[in-house]
């Protein structure tokens, strides 16, 4: 009886185990004690009564508990049920094993005490190394991984895997029934566990492929406004060139004017020609100088391309970038998707304003850099803080996925505050990027 009762207790702690110990978030002790708990007291009342059934009761209870402790996150739950298969398998496997290496059926095993207590502390510790090992090699990879976020898919897997899941414990129970070793029935473990991991695998290079296309796009994006920012460059050093060409008779016609004692005529000249043309190139000058100053290359094409294209729509656009922007602290590709999302939303939302204005500003402070984008918006039909939710937008239906996105991209860095106010009539992004120590 005390042999059994230690292998109740391995066999909860081997459950334990390999539902818990893939988790890519953890829980709270007391929320362990309690999945522990739970598993205990399944086996020790139940299983004499429902047999290998009892596995079907421990796994749906772990999966309602963790349910509950994780707010329905569908990452752990396939993790749970990953491990679940994994050290179950190798433990019918591992019987099977010592059944043909000692010549011992497993209906006998109690009555051989050393056995028993060697082979359940001996798969204990089995599990426990070999489950902690695969689950920080698979945090490392998940923590990288956007394919994570995408609910449908996570779904679609939870609901496969639960019927794997579910095929093979009744595998289990009706094969003891129907006479199955324990090899036949590791098995079949071992092919269901496979059947899932070459599925997610197969899905993982889907999806590393086509994240290849997207930055293969994104970088001709890149090049794309790099080429309109240098054309834009070209066509401002064009115009300095031809006004730097009429000088000369700019000059000419003054002195004239001044030698004739023709005052009226010089005024006109002056306000009507002259101040006109000094406007106009001084404000086009100051804003591609200022924009100049963000070294990044990257940063600078999308920005520039985006506010260029906001002053072509007749939107009033101030830019303020008073010093060199060189270091972003973030990485350069993350921060230029995050400012194209927030600028194309800016320019949106400013046309369809009376004021149409656009404001950005970079600077900073300390070890932080401010990047400040305000523009002119009509009310808010949503909650600002219901913004940065899938499918949620202040346009209209099927929009907010540009802000969903954005979210998903800030999400990796801790050294970054994103914060969102609108204050009649403006509507304000404002990221604070620390540096990292």
């Amino acid at each position: 009886m005390l042999v059994y009762s230690f292998y109740l207790i391995c066999g909860s702690l081997c459950c334990y185990i390999a539902c818990m110990f893939l988790l890519p978030n953890k829980l709270l002790l007391g929320q362990k004690i309690m999945i522990f708990a739970y598993i205990l007291l399944v086996s020790c009342f139940l299983e004499q009564y429902i047999g290998q059934m009892i596995s079907l009761v421990s796994v749906t209870g772990i999966m309602l508990l963790l349910t509950v402790f994780t707010h329905g996150d569908l990452l752990c739950l396939i993790c749970s049920l990953t491990g679940y298969l994994y050290v179950v398998a190798f433990n019918y496997l591992f019987q099977w094993a010592f059944n043909s290496v000692f010549h011992v059926s497993t209906e006998n095993w109690f009555s051989h005490e050393k056995l028993a207590i060697g082979f359940s502390v001996f798969y204990c510790i089995f599990c426990g190394v070999t489950t902690k090992l695969l689950g920080n090699f698979l945090h490392l990879r998940l923590k990288e991984n956007e394919l994570l976020h995408e609910r449908r898919l996570m779904s679609g897997l939870f609901a496969y895997l639960v019927v794997l899941t579910s095929l093979f414990i009744l595998n289990i129970s009706y094969g003891g029934a129907l006479g199955y070793s324990y090899g036949v029935i590791a098995l079949s473990g071992i092919i269901f566990l496979s059947l899932f991991l070459l599925t997610v695998f197969l899905l993982l290079e889907i999806y590393e492929k086509a994240l290849q296309i997207q930055q293969k796009k994104s970088q001709l994006a890149q090049f794309e406004n790099l080429q309109l920012y240098t054309k834009k460059i070209e066509e401002s050093y064009g115009a300095m060139r031809r006004f730097k060409h009429d000088y000369l008779n700019i000059l000419t016609t003054l002195e004239l004017f001044i030698k004739e004692g023709d005052l009226p005529g010089l005024k006109e000249y002056y306000f009507n020609k002259i101040l006109s043309a000094r406007h106009g190139l001084a404000a086009s000058d100051t804003k591609l100088e200022s924009l100049s100053r963000i070294e990044n290359t990257e940063l600078k094409s999308l920005v520039s391309s985006k506010l260029i294209y906001s002053m072509e729509l007749g939107i009033h656009t101030d830019i303020e970038v008073k010093e060199p922007v060189g270091e972003l602290f973030i990485d350069s590709l993350d921060l230029a998707r995050v400012l194209g999302i927030f600028l194309d939303n800016a320019i949106e939302a400013a046309l369809e304003t009376d004021e149409k204005g656009l404001r950005f500003c970079m600077v900073y402070t300390d070890d932080v850099l401010k990047v400040i984008i305000q523009n002119t918006s009509k009310p808010l039909p949503v909650s600002i803080y219901d913004l940065n939710q899938q499918g949620i937008s202040g346009k209209g239906e099927n929009r907010g996925i540009g802000l969903f996105n954005a979210e998903k991209l800030l999400a990796g860095y801790s050294n970054v505050v994103w914060d969102t106010v609108y204050e009649k009539p403006w509507f304000s992004q404002r990221l604070m990027i620390t540096r990292c120590n």
